[in-house]
């Protein structure tokens, strides 16, 4: 049993790791966060091994199969970063760090239009209001504004 709380405890490290990488809001180190994420996924699978509750064992399958997902993103995240070349341009920095957020973040490919999603009027509109005019018409949504 100390074993098994040996590691657990070794998974809740390396996620809290992890975890405190991934929230620092500049020079975020994604193959330290992948290296953990991998040590997590090897100790789950000891885990997995060793457990025989059918209940508990469902459990780790599922932690296995969500930081085998975590892994997968990081690794191409890893090598979008290695292979491509950052492009510096001239403008607001955090600007472009959002520009960039989002541009990673839509799909381009599928070939799915507005048209082709039923009802949703009013998520669309604001998808279209929040996102895509201001990356559209960047020129339009200059200055900094705020809400209080």
């Amino acid at each position: 049993m100390d074993d098994t709380n040996s590691i657990y405890f070794e998974i809740i490290s390396n996620l809290e790791r992890t975890l405190a990488e991934g929230r620092k809001s500049s020079n975020v180190d994604i193959q330290a966060m992948y290296q953990s994420i991998s040590k997590c996924r090897g100790l789950v699978q000891q885990l997995n091994r060793a457990e025989t509750d059918p209940f508990y064992k469902n459990l780790i399958l599922r932690l296995e199969e969500t930081l085998t997902n975590q892994t997968n993103i990081l690794q191409a995240k890893i090598e979008q970063l290695n292979g491509k070349k950052i492009q510096m341009t001239q403008g607001d920095p955090q600007q472009r760090v959002r520009r960039n957020a989002i541009e990673d973040t839509i799909i381009t490919k599928g070939g799915i239009k507005f048209q082709d999603i039923a009802g949703l009027n009013d998520a669309k509109e604001a998808l279209r209001e929040a996102i895509i005019i201001p990356l559209l018409f960047p020129h339009l949504f200059t200055g900094y504004t705020s809400l209080t």
